[in-house]
């Protein structure tokens, strides 16, 4: 089954056929179609629960399950992707890789089409869990790390008004053991890759050299206390799981790092407390910030004098923009 002709049957652009005729051949000769692992009935009842995806959504997953299971097209975007993720026998991180919304059709409903990413997400699950299990990470922070499916999926609805998961690649990290959601924040294992302004300063880790990345995930405030937890139960996690890391800088790359953040919230916020946990390295290159979907949660697209006004920093960052300002990412190395 050449990707052309899938693309052609389920109206997918050019886009897609040029990304993925280098690897289509090669999946497509490995993994049949009958044999999708795909999670159906009380089982995927269970993992839609436990991964905390909405109920909203439910429908839309076991619509696009059936729909892979029945056509012969769709079952080969998933196996494309599952092999994508997990060929080698075991899940490898593949940040770069995308799900593509399936238009609806007569072949799977647009709702169905827009949750395809987590239906190959679901059927990893297990695969995924023994990778964590096999380091011995205990089945509390393996849950919390894979309910960001659900969380993921919350998110779209909450930004572009409908069920869908646009965040496969994001999801990967998780399946392939190198990312652990311990309380308040996320910690992923990775490498120094961003450019800096000044390469020979001495606080920051060297190009490609190891670290831990710090992420931030959407929910609860930033308590001093919840990060102190955050950080102290994680650092004894890591040294079980993981001792080559355990002296490896922590480092953030987010928009609240901004150097500009201090001007735009109290000192004693916790935002503002965070942002002093780090030293502040400048990069080399501006870096889009995504404040529209971390900040604002609106689609990427919405004009700065539409965006929500609902908070004090959403209000002062937006005047801030109005008036000829800037905002970016930047990178911070957890002050020791």
């Amino acid at each position: 089954m050449r990707w052309e002709d899938v693309a052609a049957r389920l109206g997918l652009g050019p886009a897609h056929a040029a990304a993925w005729r280098g690897t289509w051949e090669q999946s497509s000769s490995s993994w049949e179609v009958a044999a999708l692992p795909l999670l159906r009935d009380e089982r995927l009842d269970e993992e839609l629960a436990r991964t905390g995806i909405p109920e909203g959504a439910h429908g839309a997953v076991r619509d696009a399950t059936s729909a892979a299971l029945a056509n012969p097209s769709v079952g080969a975007v998933v196996r494309h992707l599952q092999w994508a993720i997990a060929g080698t026998g075991r899940p490898r991180p593949q940040p770069l890789l995308a799900a593509p919304h399936l238009p609806g059709s007569d072949v799977i409903s647009e709702p169905a089409g827009r949750m395809l990413g987590a239906v190959v997400v679901l059927s990893l699950l297990d695969a995924g869990r023994e990778r964590h299990r096999a380091q011995g990470v205990p089945d509390p922070v393996i849950d919390a790390t894979f309910g960001e499916l659900g969380a993921k999926v919350a998110e779209h609805h909450e930004v572009h008004g409908t069920w869908g998961f646009a965040d496969l690649g994001w999801m990967t990290w998780h399946l392939a053991g190198e990312l652990w959601h311990v309380g308040r924040l996320q910690h992923q294992a990775s490498v120094r890759w961003q450019p800096l302004a000044d390469e020979t300063a001495s606080n920051v880790p060297p190009m490609l050299g190891p670290v831990v990345d710090l992420h931030i995930p959407a929910g609860s405030p930033l308590d001093p206390d919840a990060v102190d937890r955050s950080l102290a139960d994680f650092d004894a996690l890591l040294r079980r799981i993981r001792p080559t890391l355990a002296d490896a800088p922590l480092v953030c790359w987010s928009w609240l790092l901004d150097p500009q953040i201090t001007d735009h919230v109290e000192p004693t916020s916790n935002l503002a407390r965070f942002a002093a946990r780090f030293e502040h390295v400048p990069l080399a290159d501006a870096w889009d910030p995504r404040l529209r979907l971390f900040l604002y949660r609106v689609p990427d697209d919405v004009a700065l004098d539409a965006l929500p006004r609902e908070t004090s920093l959403q209000r002062s960052i937006a005047d801030h923009l109005a008036a000829g300002g800037s905002w970016q990412c930047a990178l911070g190395v957890l002050r020791t």
